[in-house]
């Protein structure tokens, strides 16, 4: 009798042991698990937001210490790309998908997530020494169709001379959209006139026009809030806008005021895309972007929130 009351203490021992032991492993293993505060993530993001990225990037690691976010700056087709490929599981683009994007989603059906945090701006930029302080959106276009190769042509006598065309990545977002207002942007089109300088970077492109008198280029807002003093944004006109604005004639600085009311010509939407099974950091810096901690951060770049309410005050200032 003891000897069986032995064995089956010995028995329940065991299996109290192996218990404990699974616990403990299912418990390490919970632990090691990426929650959306908890883990690493590389995300492929525009270039032309890479300012409102970092420091959305810095904020949230600080609230999250256990979550390391890794941004890969590209332009906004080739962050796409990376979606579609599968390279990442969440992208920053500084446009919607295009139609040509869309259909080729539709086509292999890839499946993707998408959330509007931001309404931003192009700026067109010109050097300091310029005395060009405003165009129209027609006199713009008649830059980059090489209609007008000369300042003076466009009325601006003071300014020197012969103009030079600056432009970003030919698969920016700032290319895109702002062709889809100035098609003389658009490569192929007749007149088109190639720019003396192709930049990489917003930096680059803004160091350029800065350093050339004579230089005009075209720039994310984001990127203007250190570099005011580099160079100057120029108001533009859009001679087409709808009549119920009652705007004509005017012209607006890409001011936040103005990207929220339609009064700026040139504005475009940032996104997060994400694919469905972006369970982790990505969801977590989803919802921190999409909410009012994010949302601020969007305010304080200089851009408008898009999922919180917008407070308009009366702008007297006319610096950005």
């Amino acid at each position: 009798m003891q000897k069986d009351l032995l064995r089956r203490s010995r028995r329940i021992v065991t299996v109290l042991s192996l218990i404990a032991c699974l616990i403990m492993m299912a418990g390490c293993g919970e632990r090691r698990a990426e929650t959306p505060t908890r883990g690493r993530v590389t995300f492929s993001v525009s270039e032309e937001v890479l300012p409102l990225l970092r420091t959305a990037e810095t904020r949230f690691e600080e609230l999250y210490p256990e979550a390391e976010i890794t941004l890969r700056p590209r332009p906004d087709r080739e962050a796409i790309g990376d979606l579609f490929n599968d390279s990442v599981k969440l992208i920053v683009t500084a446009r919607a998908m295009n139609a040509e994007e869309k259909a080729i989603q539709k086509k292999f059906n890839i499946e993707v997530n998408e959330f509007r945090i931001a309404l931003d701006a192009v700026a067109i930029i010109v050097n300091n020494a310029n005395d060009v302080t405003r165009l129209t959106l027609p006199g713009a276009d008649s830059i980059f169709t090489g209609a007008s190769m000369d300042w003076g042509l466009l009325g601006w006598n003071g300014s020197p001379g012969k103009i030079n065309v600056y432009l970003p990545d030919k698969n920016s977002a700032a290319c895109e959209v702002v062709a889809g207002r100035l098609p003389g942007l658009k490569p192929g089109r007749r007149g088109y006139t190639a720019p003396k300088k192709v930049c990489l970077t917003s930096r680059e492109l803004i160091s350029a026009v800065e350093s050339d008198p004579a230089g005009i280029g075209i720039v994310g807002l984001n990127w203007m809030r250190n570099n005011t003093a580099a160079v100057r944004v120029v108001e533009l006109s859009d001679p087409s806008a709808p009549e119920s604005l009652g705007i004509s004639g005017k012209y607006f600085a890409p001011h936040q005021a103005y990207v929220y009311k339609g009064y700026y010509p040139i504005v475009r939407d940032v996104y997060i895309y994400s694919t469905p099974d972006s369970y982790g950091v990505g969801s977590g810096f989803t919802s921190f972007m999409t909410g009012a901690a994010g949302q601020k951060i969007v305010q304080d770049q200089g851009l408008v929130p898009a999922t919180m309410p917008v407070r308009l005050v009366e702008l007297r200032n006319q610096n950005l």
